[in-house]
């Protein structure tokens, strides 16, 4: 490992693998549903294991997994999961993976939901305005534009319907049932770790580490 000066957190100072993650990655909000998915699929597999270990493995399981494109993910068969659980990096537990094919098919779900959703806010758009065609295909274009993360916005209405508005204030009670009611292999720990590690709700460094404050 290679080693610096720094101060991290805890539990960052194991490899420099989990340095770069906890350094670059961790508690980061970036609006994109591969990486959410990533962040998905990883706090799965570690359940029950090692954290630092997924790190270290992470490159060859993105591989195996076809870069975390769920799209792709959601058609697995009988016939990869075989294949995935005969490979030296793969984790080998098949309900992990069936899991993650089960929540692959609800991220694309997901995605196609909230494109009806803005397809239909268009069209009343449209509609209430009577706009000219070629402002019309503006609008339209600028809308898709917005649009970063299909799940990103799916979260924040689903906690509508619950009654908040920040992801911060929401019990992490709140977010389980959440989880549990749209995907799989969702426990207590991988729905708090997942919604931390994606910097969903803000999580804050220890404070002896230099990060300390500048999520």
């Amino acid at each position: 490992m290679n080693k610096d000066s720094k101060k991290r957190c805890w539990w960052a100072n194991t490899t420099r693998e989990m340095q770069l993650y906890h350094d670059k990655e961790w508690n980061k909000l970036i609006l994109n549903d591969k990486r959410f998915f990533e962040y998905f699929c990883l706090e799965i597999l570690q359940a029950g294991l090692n954290w630092n270990m997924i790190i270290n493995k992470r490159k060859k399981i993105k591989k195996l997994l076809d870069n975390f494109d769920f799209e792709k993910i959601k058609s697995y068969d009988e016939n990869k999961i075989k294949q995935l659980l005969q490979e030296k990096e793969m984790i080998k537990n098949k309900i992990k993976i069936k899991s993650i094919i089960y929540n692959a098919k609800k991220f694309s779900e997901i995605k196609e939901t909230i494109k009806q959703y803005y397809k239909q806010q268009d069209e009343k758009k449209i509609e209430k305005t009577k706009l000219k065609k070629e402002t019309e295909a503006k609008d339209k274009k600028n809308t898709k534009e917005k649009i970063k993360s299909y799940f990103y916005i799916w979260l924040k209405q689903k906690i509508k319907e619950e009654n908040y508005d920040d992801f911060n204030k929401v019990p992490l009670e709140v977010y389980i049932k959440i989880f549990k009611k749209n995907f799989k292999f969702v426990g207590k720990e991988i729905v708090r770790e997942f919604l931390e590690s994606s910097g969903i709700i803000k999580k804050e460094h220890d404070k002896e580490c230099f990060m300390h404050k500048k999520n």
